[in-house]
């Protein structure tokens, strides 16, 4: 009888050890396979220009070419994935400068929108000198959540 109760102790033991490594798993596992994803995600689109600036590659079969709504998106998933803490100040900063060098110019006057698209041609960047409204309201955005994930840094 002592023996049967120790038997049902080891396997109540066994049975809450092995659902509490399930419960774990499984609410890690959505934060891995984010954090996973960004990853993947900068590795093949966050292409350098400089040594400060980068920018959201949104060509095909393998040529260059940056949009003002990648831009502005690849800065918004930065912004959140610093506040997860999987992307630094430096690298929401790279994608800053880039914006901040290819915006529109209207009557010799720099405005804060960007240029919808520049691309490379036969070597040569190309602009396009007219913003995207969509682009400009994702670059918009992602400033205001950059200021909440890194205050400090944040100008008005």
């Amino acid at each position: 009888m002592v023996l049967n109760k120790k038997i049902w102790v080891a396997v109540g033991l066994i049975i809450v050890a092995f659902t509490s490594i399930l419960v774990y798993a499984r609410l890690h596992n959505e934060q891995s396979v984010t954090a996973n994803t960004y990853q993947t995600w900068q590795k093949t689109f966050v292409t350098r220009q400089s040594a400060q600036a980068t920018y959201v590659n949104a060509g095909v079969d393998g040529k260059k070419m940056a949009m003002s709504e990648a831009q502005g998106l690849g800065m918004l998933i930065t912004a959140q994935a610093g506040r997860k803490g999987w992307a630094s100040q430096t690298e929401f900063d790279h994608l800053l400068a880039y914006y901040q060098q290819n915006r529109l110019v209207v009557d010799e006057q720099q405005t804060h929108l960007m240029n919808w698209r520049q691309r490379d041609v036969k070597g040569a960047w190309r602009t396009d000198a007219h913003s995207a409204t969509d682009g400009d309201l994702y670059i918009a955005y992602a400033l205001q959540v950059a200021a909440s994930v890194w205050p400090k840094q944040a100008t008005t």
